[in-house]
């Protein structure tokens, strides 16, 4: 189940981060930079390393939502358990939700890659704001929960916070 109002603010929001990205790309809004045709090595590295980054966030990302649908599942993939379990494995070894910590990283990511389009900040203040608070809210629910919760796992920053 979801809150309709949730689902309509995720309707709404990827067709709008297409319409911020593309509101600042060149030939959509003029372009104050005169010369952009200068090969750049170390700006072609940098971005690289930041979508190897991005890449690497996108696939613990999938394995953590794997593993939280795998949670009241058998071997077979039967539904067995109706009731809460407590997430193991990859990144829920040191975080209570590493799939949001995943997407704080994604967008991250994009945030550099996006650097010189100053509206992608407001979406990048929305996912850490949205995303923090959601990794919060689950970590103390598991705390409150789970009375053998892994004194190592922590919200935000593994290790840390």
């Amino acid at each position: 189940m979801i809150n309709l109002s949730h689902y309509l603010i995720g309707m709404a929001f990827y067709p709008a981060v297409m319409l911020i990205i593309l509101s600042e790309a060149p030939k959509f809004a003029q372009n104050v930079e005169t010369n952009t045709t200068t090969f750049n090595l170390s700006e072609i590295m940098f971005n690289f390393f930041i979508i190897v980054v991005f890449l690497w966030a996108w696939y613990h990302q999938h394995v953590a939502t794997v593993i939280l649908a795998n949670l009241r599942k058998n071997k077979k993939g039967d539904v067995v358990d109706q009731g809460y379990r407590l997430p193991e494995g990859d990144w829920f070894n040191y975080l209570s939700s590493p799939h949001s910590t995943a997407e704080i990283i994604m967008y991250t990511a994009l945030t550099l890659l996006l650097a010189k389009n100053t509206s992608w900040l407001y979406v990048y203040a929305w996912i850490l704001s949205n995303q923090i608070e959601t990794i919060l809210l689950s970590h103390w629910w598991y705390l409150d929960r789970f009375k053998n919760f892994p004194p190592q796992r922590k919200a935000l920053i593994p290790f840390i916070y």
